[in-house]
């Protein structure tokens, strides 16, 4: 097995890798030393904020825009249900949206739930669909529906 030489590092990379440390030792120690109670009250410009380093509570009441009026919530939030036996849909009327939905199993303790989602499976929900693993098992399918 060859044995690696050592080699003795040269004066200039002794030098180079002192200056390093002392640098990156100096900004380590800045930033442990000096705190905001270090800094003058104005002495700091834009120039010396990072862009986008600031938050809403950084600043008084009014100092910051209004953006634009978002949209209307809902305002009229329903609950729809339907009986069912092994599966079964329930759909919001025209001009509302379902935001959520859910199962109930009527018949035994033992309830198993397949399938519980939104209908359509993809697109703007306008309703729930709900199966049942039993075959014959009856159950409610609920959909919650909210329109403006």
């Amino acid at each position: 097995m060859r044995k690696l030489k050592a080699v003795k590092p040269s004066p200039a990379l002794a030098v180079a890798l002192v200056a390093l440390f002392v640098a990156l030792g100096g900004s380590a120690y800045a930033a442990l030393i000096i705190t905001g109670k270090n800094v003058k009250n104005g002495s700091l410009t834009t120039k010396d904020v990072k862009n986008k380093s600031l938050l809403a509570g950084d600043f008084k009441a009014g100092q910051l825009p209004a953006g634009p009026a978002g949209k209307n919530g809902a305002t009229n939030v329903v609950v729809r249900s339907a009986s069912f036996t092994t599966s079964g849909s329930v759909t919001c009327n025209s001009g509302e949206t379902a935001t959520g939905g859910g199962v109930e199993g009527l018949d035994s303790v033992d309830v198993i739930v397949m399938t519980s989602r939104p209908e359509p499976a993809s697109g703007v929900p306008k309703g729930w669909f709900a199966q049942l693993r039993a075959a014959g098992e009856p159950g409610i399918v609920y959909v919650l529906c909210a329109s403006p």
